[in-house]
């Protein structure tokens, strides 16, 4: 059963730390959540170094380490159907990504937020979608 996600309480897990997991990690010790460690299934993973007091595990991943873990936060590269992940899940262990972190975060703004993915075409609809909002003198911020 999913619990709530609570930023200041639970203690938090990230798997990946290519560029979207590093900036998971920075928003997490931004709001000072209480992250457990950082897992990476390359020997070697990118911005290892920027982990400073942070526990950093590679390899393959294993459901024993998240034990006494409340949220796993997976990078867009990890797949949710990881055997590890599953028995997370079923033992009630909330794994989201980065989006609903995302979505976490300004759940309590009274804002409305577009957000546009794809592989191709990004930026273009990005500042266009901004452009026609500013036309019809919609409060826009593009990012």
């Amino acid at each position: 059963m999913r619990k709530e996600i609570n930023l200041h309480k639970d203690r938090f897990v990230v798997i990946g730390i290519g560029d979207t997991g590093l900036s998971i990690i920075k928003y997490l010790k931004y709001v000072g959540a209480n992250l457990v460690a950082v897992f990476d299934t390359r020997d070697n993973p990118p911005y290892h170094e920027s982990l400073q007091g942070i526990k950093l595990i590679c390899g393959k991943l294993d459901h024993k380490y998240f034990n006494n873990i409340d949220t796993i936060v997976i990078s867009p590269g990890v797949s949710i159907y990881d055997e590890a992940l599953q028995t997370a899940l079923r033992c009630g262990v909330n794994v989201i990504g980065d989006i609903e972190l995302f979505a976490l975060a300004i759940k309590h703004w009274k804002t409305k937020v577009i957000g546009i993915t794809g592989s191709n075409g990004k930026t273009t609809v990005t500042a266009l979608s901004g452009y026609l909002a500013k036309k019809l003198n919609i409060k826009t911020l593009v990012a």
